[in-house]
């Protein structure tokens, strides 16, 4: 897993092959199909590693970013401080996935894995807010739009980040994430 996710990372999905990510990580390229039907379904599992990383990772800091928020502004500050961090934090992680997610417009297989990829995370972030006491007794559905607002916000700002470095910083991606984050709290 961690071999697809460096290849996957450092040349794009769509260049990415099985038999690059079966040479990083010492195995063949049977041995890479005997255990995944397709390059998605490897792409999937490799990101799904990534995702359980990331919500061990950051549901203890939005927990604990949340937990002291007295007002929704807050809460939304809180929220946008921590996905701030994942657009710095892996970029070429982010573009890979974006990369998968422009191939799942025109592929049922691609779309398949990248929904269930999506619903991942947006739960991650849905579950937090239900269990806020300032979010928690909003529609559960409310609290999923703001989960997936939040995510395409990292991917969208992501993207701009690597693409406009020099004018998007993270004070920008942080006031653009809050900013939305308040609306939809509202």
């Amino acid at each position: 897993m961690d071999a697809a996710r460096e290849v996957f990372a450092a040349r794009g999905y769509e260049r990415a092959s099985l038999q690059q990510i079966a040479d990083r990580a010492g195995f063949t390229k049977g041995a890479v199909y005997s255990n995944f039907a397709s390059k998605p379904d490897l792409f999937v599992a490799a990101y799904q590693r990534r995702i359980e990383e990331w919500v061990d990772d950051v549901e203890p800091r939005l927990t604990e970013a949340l937990a002291a928020a007295e007002s929704l502004d807050v809460v939304a500050e809180r929220l946008a401080e921590t996905l701030t961090a994942e657009v710095d934090s892996g970029p070429s992680q982010q573009l890979a996935l974006a990369e998968f997610r422009l191939l799942a417009v025109r592929s049922d297989e691609v779309r398949a894995a990248y929904e269930r990829l999506l619903e991942q995370r947006v739960a991650l972030i849905a579950d937090a807010l239900a269990r806020h006491p300032l979010t928690a007794g909003r529609p559960v559905e409310g609290n999923r739009a703001i989960a997936f607002a939040a995510l395409a916000l990292v991917g969208a700002l992501t993207l701009e980040r690597s693409a406009a470095p020099g004018m998007v910083d993270d004070d920008l991606v942080r006031e653009a994430i809050a900013g939305c984050l308040k609306g939809l709290l509202a």
